[in-house]
């Protein structure tokens, strides 16, 4: 979950990366699942100011991260991995 945080524009994107592997693969003769989002992604649209928070459900996570980023007009910016926020902001949280 990220959360809750001020939009500051009505077109912000913001965009959950999983690594991307095979369907599955065989680790130490075991089979393991890919990662996989466990509720379909759904497009949020609000007012600017307005506070939203964003839900990220992933089966099968292992190793992999998950990546919140934000897209905005032609750019990007990375906001948090995993539970690690990185940007300045401090209206973005993360909560596991």
């Amino acid at each position: 979950m990220i959360g809750p945080q001020q939009v500051s524009s009505f077109h912000a994107v913001i965009l959950v990366l999983v690594s991307v592997t095979p369907t599955s693969w065989v680790c130490e003769g075991f089979k393991v699942a890919a990662p996989e989002f466990a509720d379909p992604l759904k497009n949020i649209s609000v007012s600017t100011g307005s506070n939203i928070e964003l839900f990220c459900n992933v089966r099968h996570l292992g190793a992999n991260r998950i990546m919140w980023m934000r897209k905005e007009d032609n750019k990007q910016a990375l906001l948090a991995i995993n539970a690690l926020v990185i940007t300045n902001n401090p209206r973005i949280t993360v909560s596991l």
